[in-house]
C-alpha cells in the first residue's frame, strides 16, 4: 500500500475516530465520582431547598437569599441568580436520588453524564462525523463530570435550536431556545445574532418587513406565553434572578480575560506594599467601578452586530458571529465566570459540522482550548487546583493576555467575511 493510499484510508479514520470517542466517553465516566468545584455543593443545597419548601417556594427562597450570599459571603447558600428551570431540574435530580436510594451528589453527576452523552450523540448526528463527536465529548468531559457545572444541561436544547434554525423551523427552535435560557441565562448571548438571522434582518428597512412576517408574531407569541407561564408559577422571582445575574460584584469570576488582567492592578493598588502575594484571586468592586468594562463590551457587541447585519445572511455566518459575540463577552465584560465559555463551544462545533473548511475546525479548536484551559488552570480535573500558578508572576495573567490575542485573531477571521461569501467556506 503506497503512502498516499494510507493517508486516504477512510476505514482507518473511522476506526480511529470511533476509538477516540470511546476513550473520551470512558474518561467522562471515570470522572463521575469527582467532587467537582464548590459550586456543586451549592447546587445540592438548592435541591434541598426545593425539597424543604417545595419547588416554587424553594426557588423564591433561593432568589431572596442572593444579597446575603454575594454581599454577606454565605457561600454555602450561593445562588439566586439562576433561572427557574435550572433550579427545577436539581429538584428532580434530588427526588430521583431519594427514590433510587443513592446520594444526591452521585445522582447529580449521573444526570450531568446523561446530558453530556446526549449532547455528543446530537453533535454526531448533526455533523455525521465520529471525529467531531469524539472531539466534543473530549471538550466537555471536564466541565461536565469532572467539575460538575450545569452548562452541559443546556447543550441539547442549544443544539436543537441551531438545528431547527438550519432546517427553517424557527418556532421549534425558539421553543427549545427558551427552555435552554430558563436553565442558564448565558444562552441569551447569541440572541443578537440568532434573531436577525431568523427574521432576515439586515438594516432598518428590513426591520419593518420582519414585523409583517408570520414568524415574527409566532416568536413573539412564544415569548409572551413563556413570560406569562413562568410568571404565573414563580411570580417575579425569575425577574429578580435575572437582574441579580447582571449585578455580580466580581471584576472577573476567574475567567481569563481583560478584567482578570485588571485584577492584577487592583490587587497591587490595594496592597500596602504593592504586592499581590503568590496568586491572584477574584476581587469585588462596587458596581459603578465595573461599568466601564460593561460599556466597552456592549460597544464592541454593537459594532460586531452592525458588521453581522451587513454580511451574507447564511447559517454558517450566524454561527461564526455567535461565537465571536460570546468570546467578546468573555474577554471584555466584568463578572464573567470560567464556565461561560461553554456557550461559544456549541455553535463552534456545529460550525465545524456545517462547513468543511479548515478555518472552521480551527475556530472549534480555539474555543475548546479556551474553555478547558481556563477550567484546568483554576480547578484542575476534579475541582482542586493542580499546582501553583505563580512563577514570580501569576501565569494566569499571561494566559489572559494570550486569550486577548485569541480574540483578536478570531475578530480578524470574522471581519474577513464578505457580503457575498464566507471566509470559513473557502
Amino acid at each position: 500500500m503506497s503512502p498516499k493510499s494510507v493517508w486516504e484510508d477512510g476505514r482507518f479514520k473511522s476506526e480511529a475516530a470511533g476509538l477516540l470517542l470511546a476513550v473520551a466517553m470512558v474518561l467522562t465516566l471515570l470522572l463521575l465520582r469527582a467532587a467537582g468545584t464548590e459550586d456543586v455543593q451549592a447546587f445540592l443545597a438548592w435541591a434541598k431547598l426545593a425539597q424543604q419548601h417545595g419547588l416554587v417556594n424553594g426557588y423564591r427562597v433561593m432568589v431572596d437569599r442572593w444579597p446575603e450570599t454575594y454581599f454577606g459571603h454565605h457561600w454555602e447558600l450561593r445562588g439566586g441568580e439562576y433561572p427557574p428551570l435550572g433550579f427545577a431540574w436539581l429538584y428532580l435530580v434530588a427526588t430521583l436520588a431519594d427514590i433510587i436510594g443513592v446520594s444526591h451528589l452521585l445522582m447529580f453527576k449521573a444526570a450531568v453524564l446523561v446530558f453530556s452523552f446526549a449532547s455528543t450523540l446530537m453533535v454526531g448526528l448533526y455533523s455525521r462525523s465520529l471525529a467531531l463527536a469524539a472531539a466534543f465529548q473530549g471538550a466537555t468531559m471536564l466541565i461536565a463530570t469532572g467539575l460538575g457545572y450545569t452548562d452541559v444541561v443546556t447543550a441539547p436544547f442549544l443544539i436543537g435550536t441551531l438545528w431547527a434554525v438550519r432546517v427553517d423551523r424557527p418556532v421549534l427552535g425558539y421553543i427549545l431556545f427558551v427552555i435552554g435560557v430558563l436553565i442558564k441565562w448565558q444562552l441569551l448571548l447569541i440572541t443578537p445574532f440568532l434573531l436577525p438571522h431568523v427574521l432576515r434582518v439586515s438594516d432598518w428597512s428590513s426591520v419593518k418587513q420582519a414585523l409583517t412576517r408570520p414568524s415574527f408574531w409566532q416568536l413573539a407569541s412564544v415569548t409572551v406565553g413563556a413570560i406569562l407561564g413562568v410568571g404565573a408559577i414563580f411570580g417575579d422571582a425569575p425577574l429578580h434572578a435575572f437582574l441579580y445575574a447582571l449585578r455580580h460584584p466580581f471584576l472577573s469570576g476567574t475567567a481569563l480575560n481583560v478584567p482578570w488582567i485588571a485584577t492584577l492592578f487592583v490587587r497591587i493598588v490595594q496592597s500596602p506594599d504593592f504586592s499581590i502575594g503568590d496568586e491572584l484571586n477574584y476581587v469585588e468592586l462596587p458596581l459603578p467601578m465595573l461599568l466601564p468594562f460593561k460599556l466597552v463590551f456592549f460597544g464592541l457587541l454593537a459594532w460586531i452586530l452592525r458588521r453581522f447585519l451587513h454580511v451574507e445572511r447564511s447559517f454558517d455566518n450566524c454561527l461564526l458571529f455567535s461565537v465571536l459575540g460570546v468570546v467578546t463577552y468573555g474577554i471584555w465584560n466584568s463578572a464573567v465566570h470560567e464556565n461561560h465559555w461553554f456557550v461559544a463551544l456549541v455553535p463552534a462545533f456545529l460550525l465545524a459540522g456545517t462547513v468543511s473548511g479548515a478555518a472552521a475546525r480551527w475556530v472549534c479548536l480555539l474555543i475548546a482550548a479556551m474553555l478547558n484551559v481556563n477550567l484546568f488552570v483554576f480547578y484542575g480535573v476534579t475541582g482542586q487546583e493542580v499546582i501553583s500558578r505563580s512563577v514570580g508572576i501569576d501565569l494566569s495573567v499571561v494566559l489572559a493576555l494570550l486569550y486577548m490575542a485569541m480574540w483578536l485573531s478570531l475578530l480578524r477571521c470574522v471581519w474577513a467575511v464578505r457580503q457575498s461569501c464566507s471566509v470559513i467556506s473557502r
